[in-house]
This record gives C-alpha cells, sequence and structure tokens, in this order.
C-alpha cells in the first residue's frame, strides 16, 4: 500500500483474498479517511486487523543489517519472518539468502 507521502507499507500476507481485502479496506480508512474500498458497505468499526501496518521505506541495507539476515538465515527462519523482523521486503531476504547459499557452495 502507498501512502500519500510516497512511502510503502507491508499489510502482510493472509490466508484468503477476502482478508486481504478487509485488511486493506481497514488501513486505507486509517490512511486516506474517504476513500475507494473493496467492500464499500462493511463495516468496518468492529474490525480487527489480521496484521499491523508495517512501514518498509526505502532503507539502505548496512553490512551490519545484512550480517543480521545472515545470521537469522542460519538460525533457519522463514523470508516472510526476516522480512518483518527486519522492516524490508521480502524480495530482498530471497536474494541475500541466495547469495548466502551461493558463498557457501563455493566452501
Amino acid at each position: 500500500m502507498e501512502q500519500p507521502d510516497g512511502d510503502r507499507v507491508s499489510l502482510g500476507n493472509f490466508d484468503t483474498e477476502e482478508e486481504a481485502a478487509l485488511n486493506y479496506d481497514y488501513h486505507a480508512k486509517i490512511v486516506f479517511g474517504d476513500c475507494y474500498l473493496n467492500f464499500p458497505n462493511y463495516d468496518l468499526s468492529d474490525f480487527i486487523p489480521q496484521k499491523k501496518l508495517i512501514s518498509r521505506q526505502k532503507t539502505k541495507l548496512t553490512a551490519e543489517k545484512v550480517m543480521q539476515i545472515d545470521s537469522l538465515i542460519q538460525l533457519g527462519k522463514s523470508n516472510k519472518t526476516i522480512a518483518l523482523e527486519i522492516g524490508i521486503y521480502n524480495q530482498t531476504v530471497a536474494n541475500i539468502r541466495n547469495r548466502y547459499t551461493y558463498k557457501n557452495s563455493l566452501q
């Protein structure tokens, strides 16, 4: 989800399309106020979001963060878990994991 200031946020992954759409509606109402919703007639006042809004601002990956990601990979954590813990995109973790795997295959 892109916010008005241009920052991108992730709402996470959901089991169904309906869950994803309702969570989007809930957060869009907070961020944008009056906006297009997937379920405009759904009462969101009692809705409890399953995921919290996670800011994924463009961040420079420092050597320290890459080392932190490497250690989480070694602990067997999933890309999604690592991305949520560090606040980066899953694909970034996947790229680092691929580099880590390749580096270890050379040894």
